[in-house]
C-alpha cells in the first residue's frame, strides 16, 4: 500500500512540474473535485454524472479567478467593491444563499430589496437535516419564489453566489436526481411573474443573503421580516446602501 502511495506522490509531483500555473490549478480543483464526489457517493449514495462534475469544476475556477479580480479592483474602486447593485424602478431583486454547516443543519436565506436599496421583506429557514450544497442554494431560490408569490411581486431578479445552479436553470437543464426536482418546482413557480431574470453574482454582492441563511443563534424553524430587520442584519443592508451612494 506505501509503495501506492508513494507512487501516486511521485507521478502529482511530476505533473506539477510540467504544467503551467493556469493548468495547475485546473489539475488541484479537479482532483479536490474528484475526492468530493467520491466521498458523497460513498457517505450519503449520491451519484454524480460527469457533467455536474464539469460544472463543479468550472464553478470554483470562476469563483478563484472572480476573488483574483476583486483584489485587483479594490485598487480602483475603493469602497464600492463589492456593493449590492439595486435594480431598476418596478423590479424586485430577490438575493439568496445557503448555508450548510456540518453537524448542525442547513440555513436557507432569501432578501428582497426595491430599486432604492429598501428592504421589502427577508425569510431564513433553518433545520436539522443536511444536504448537499447544491441543493441547498436550489431550495434556497425556491424559498424566495415562493415568499415573492407572497407577497405579490410581479417582475423579480433572483441573484445567487451558486454558479452551477444558475446555470443549470438559466440553460433549462433536465435530469432525475432530487436536485432537477427542485429546479421543475422553480420553472413552475417562474410562470406566476410578469418577469424573472436568474443572475449569478459573486459572494461580495450577497453579503446580507449569506449573513441571513447564516444567521444566529441557530434554531430549528423560520423566521420572518418586513421593512424592519433586527440590528446585526440591518447594518449590512444599511452599509450596502451606503456604499451606492
Amino acid at each position: 500500500m506505501w509503495r501506492g502511495v508513494a507512487l501516486v506522490r511521485d507521478w502529482v509531483e511530476e505533473t506539477m512540474r510540467e504544467l503551467g500555473e493556469k493548468e495547475r490549478v485546473l489539475f488541484l480543483v479537479t482532483c479536490w473535485v474528484l475526492w468530493e464526489r467520491r466521498n458523497m457517493m460513498i457517505f450519503e449514495e449520491e451519484r454524480w454524472d460527469v457533467g455536474t462534475i464539469m460544472r463543479r469544476i468550472r464553478g470554483i475556477i470562476w469563483e478563484m479567478e472572480s476573488v483574483q479580480d476583486n483584489e485587483v479592483s479594490r485598487s480602483v474602486v475603493g469602497s464600492r467593491l463589492g456593493s449590492w447593485e439595486p435594480p431598476g424602478s418596478g423590479v424586485s431583486k430577490i438575493n439568496t444563499d445557503a448555508g450548510v454547516v456540518e453537524g448542525v443543519g442547513v440555513g436557507l436565506g432569501a432578501v428582497s430589496r426595491n430599486s432604492a436599496g429598501e428592504v421589502e421583506w427577508a425569510v431564513v429557514v433553518q433545520r436539522g437535516a443536511g444536504c448537499a450544497v447544491d441543493m441547498a442554494e436550489a431550495e434556497a431560490i425556491l424559498l424566495g419564489l415562493r415568499e415573492a408569490i407572497r407577497m405579490q411581486s410581479r417582475n423579480v431578479v433572483i441573484e445567487s453566489d451558486c454558479l452551477i445552479v444558475v446555470d443549470d436553470l438559466n440553460r433549462n437543464r433536465r435530469g432525475k436526481s432530487e436536485l432537477f426536482v427542485i429546479y421543475e418546482e422553480i420553472r413552475q413557480l417562474s410562470l406566476s411573474f410578469e418577469s424573472i431574470v436568474f443572475k449569478h453574482i459573486s459572494r461580495n454582492f450577497n453579503k446580507l443573503a449569506h449573513v441571513i441563511a447564516h444567521a444566529m443563534p441557530w434554531f430549528h424553524g423560520r423566521r420572518f421580516w418586513t421593512s424592519v430587520l433586527p440590528a446585526e442584519l440591518g447594518v449590512v443592508a444599511l452599509s450596502d446602501v451606503s456604499n451606492l451612494i
